[in-house]
């Protein structure tokens, strides 16, 4: 393969008048042309069908296709089931679009080695006219820094960047298209968040991949998009039903757990509590109440009870999962159709990680202080301290072992040996390279006041921090 390596694009298209010409024109001018792109136009109102088909006119390696209004997993499969056989190909929503150098550096990484699939980087921007009124979190699709770039299996991959070096939606991967036509890999239709079984499916089968650091994807926050949508039942509903179908597949496929605290039972459990902290910010009307809490009970007890199938031990001792799993056993046991009565009982439980960051927060008594690491588990840390921060502490920044950014959630980064001519408290504030944090700062040699809370806490209190914040 390599330079000759042919890569198609899938692009689902519903009315995006003013943004699908930016994401044509990212695909078409690329310094190595695409194979094929393939544009779906998902039975669009608005002037979308018309710029897609001048540009299928214009460009010989575009495909315009249509269909009455279905959704994005009917739009992307029937790409996936009319597309030309190509070597790999990617996904782009329509709003969105790719560097123009895509191509080129995809190819010249396949000529390398050949694999299953390619993980990849974006980053975010908003539109000029995006009104953030539903509070959304602008993320940041920058994986972490640290993560290997060595190619390994897909449930390896998973295993090592999970959760902070993991994204659930397809845009930011390459993929084999034998591999994926050979599996019958396809996306549910007529429902949200179809991205997670999908993503699912692929790591599960996926032989050889890696992780390529560059941000080839470029993410639009605007308004009225399924990114920026208030959250209602047919989110939470969807959502369940898709973690469902993922067990129901490890079930199918005989999965086996190496009983470690990563990878996909522990994605699993978080999804579940995610579920319900969604819940808790879903706009629901009363009839849709009960019909969705049906459905997070579900969740739950096909959870646990493949939870029951994969455990040689008794995953309640484990020290890892047992808070959280008393947790969702209680919840599937009760009678808590209500949802205000099970926000309570969350609510109840979170009591002792609100104290318990207050305490640890108590203790840093610098007003200099920096925390280090970057990435979604320092996003959430952060959220947390500036809810629960009673001390008028600040924080100056961020560090990273070697900086490759400026900043980070508005604030400055710095490297480890910058830090060392400021000076100030360091805050460690990543679970997983917290012993490469602290052999680093030993490696310098000097005196740093070092706050690593994980040093006394239990990791199943903080294992989905970044859904029980919205609870804090």
């Amino acid at each position: 393969m390599g330079i000759f390596t042919k890569i198609s694009a899938i692009i689902p298209v519903y009315n995006v008048e003013k943004w699908v010409k930016d994401c044509l024109e990212s695909v078409a001018n690329q310094t190595k042309q695409f194979y094929e792109i393939i544009l779906v136009n998902d039975g669009s109102t608005d002037q979308s069908a018309g710029i897609c088909r001048n540009f299928a006119r214009e460009y010989k390696n575009i495909t315009y296709l249509e269909q009455h209004n279905k959704g994005l997993g009917a739009a992307r499969n029937k790409a996936l089931d009319n597309m030309k056989p190509c070597d790999y190909f990617l996904f782009l929503d329509s709003d969105d679009y790719l560097a123009l150098d895509t191509v080129e550096k995809l190819q010249k990484e396949l000529s390398n080695e050949e694999l299953d699939g390619i993980y990849y980087n974006g980053n975010s921007f908003m539109d000029s006219e995006y009104v953030n009124s539903n509070d959304n979190v602008i993320a940041d699709y920058m994986r972490f820094p640290e993560l290997t770039t060595k190619s390994m299996s897909g449930e390896a991959f998973f295993y090592d960047a999970y959760p902070g070096g993991w994204d659930a939606s397809v845009c930011f991967t390459l993929y084999k298209y034998s591999l994926i036509d050979r599996k019958k890999i396809r996306f549910h239709e007529g429902v949200l968040h179809e991205d997670h079984r999908f993503s699912i499916m692929f790591i599960c089968e996926a032989e050889k991949v890696k992780y390529f650091p560059e941000a080839f994807y470029n993410r639009r926050y605007r308004n009225n998009s399924i990114m920026t949508n208030k959250l209602t039942d047919k989110n939470i509903i969807d959502f369940c039903s898709e973690q469902i179908a993922i067990i129901e597949y490890l079930r199918d496929r005989k999965y086996q757990y190496d009983n470690s605290a990563r990878g996909l039972p522990r994605y699993l459990k978080d999804m579940a509590i995610h579920a319900l902290c969604e819940a808790k910010r879903a706009v629901v009307t009363e009839d849709a109440i009960e019909k969705m809490n049906t459905w997070i009970k579900q969740f739950l007890s096909e959870l646990l009870l493949l939870f029951d199938d994969l455990y040689t031990d008794n995953y309640f001792t484990n020290g890892y999962f047992s808070s959280d799993f008393a947790l969702l056993d209680r919840i599937k046991k009760s009678e808590l159709f209500e949802l205000n009565e099970i926000r309570t009982f969350l609510k109840g439980y979170l009591v002792k990680v609100r104290e318990f960051y207050k305490n640890e927060f108590k203790m840093l008594n610098s007003d200099e202080i920096y925390f280090y690491g970057i990435g979604k588990h320092s996003e959430g840390v952060l959220r947390i301290f500036e809810k629960v921060n009673e001390h008028n502490l600040v924080i100056k920044g961020f560090i990273q072992t070697k900086k490759d950014r400026e900043a980070f959630l508005e604030l400055p980064v710095i490297s480890l040996d910058e830090f060392e001519e400021i000076g100030g408290k360091v805050f460690i504030s990543s679970m997983k390279y917290r012993d490469e944090m602290r052999k680093a700062i030993l490696e310098l040699g000097i005196k740093i006041d070092v706050i690593d809370f994980y040093d006394s806490i239990k990791n199943d209190v903080f294992s989905c921090y970044g859904s029980i914040e919205w609870l804090l």
